[in-house]
């Protein structure tokens, strides 16, 4: 499998409106994937992106210890979160950080402009990376998504199929 999502928890106190989730702002009524439940998903396997997404990933307990556990899994960790707006890095650790945005389109939208900045030095190098989430129609992706109560979805693109066991 080529890539594998992780719903961390289903707490985020946001209430955004295009929200994918069934998110709950209640704290004690939310539910934490636990770091031992990752570690068995991953046992053993190398994948090319895990993504750790899920109402507020970062307000997850054990975010650290979950992040360098799938950092000995995959070489493209994605931390998917609303609620980073000011990023900081050090970079004689990291030597770049990869950004992405999602742009949601408008049904009648017929034309998109993006206009992208020339990427130079240790940047040019870097593949292009899809990530596959929020599609409905006609997906085939092998994208499996992991919920915080444990169950397997068929992909972010159909996150409530139970029980895949791909």
């Amino acid at each position: 499998m080529n890539e594998i999502t992780f719903e961390l928890t289903d707490y985020c106190p946001h209430s955004c409106p295009y929200c994918s989730s069934s998110a709950t702002s209640d704290k004690d009524k939310a539910v934490w994937l636990s770091v031992n439940y990752i570690r068995d998903m991953l046992s053993e396997k190398r994948f090319n992106h895990i993504v750790l997404s899920g109402g507020e990933p970062l307000s997850h307990p054990d975010f650290y210890n979950i992040l360098m556990l799938c950092k000995q899994h995959s070489d493209d960790v994605v931390v998917y979160s609303n609620a980073i707006t000011h990023l900081i890095y050090n970079q004689s650790v990291i030597d770049g950080v990869y950004l992405e945005a999602n742009i949601t389109v408008l049904p009648e939208v017929d034309k998109i402009h993006i206009l992208r900045r020339v990427k130079q030095g240790k940047e040019a190098a870097r593949p292009e990376v899809h990530l596959s989430r929020n599609f409905n129609e006609d997906c085939s992706c092998e994208h499996r998504i992991i919920r915080p109560n444990g169950e397997i979805g068929k992909s972010p693109c159909d996150k409530w199929t139970k029980n895949e066991t791909d």
